[in-house]
């Protein structure tokens, strides 16, 4: 869950930096659960763009490292 104000500072393709923590996933349909897509209203419980907390799904693509001792998690 984000706030909306700092939700609307992201960019595409800009870095992204967090002092907490992200659950991920491969698959799609598992990562909606983690937000709490519903299947039937296309919806999560932030139901309204204006609401002031969002839940948020960032789609992250991950080049291969470029030197070995880079660590990725899967």
């Amino acid at each position: 869950i984000m706030n909306r104000e700092e939700i609307e500072k992201y960019r595409v393709g800009n870095l992204v930096s967090t002092n907490g923590f992200l659950s991920s996933s491969r698959q799609l349909s598992v990562a909606q659960s983690f937000i709490g897509w519903d299947i039937q209203t296309q919806t999560t419980p932030s139901r309204s763009q204006l609401d002031s907390q969002q839940y948020v799904l960032f789609e992250i693509d991950v080049e291969p490292p470029l030197v070995d001792d880079t660590v990725l998690a899967d």
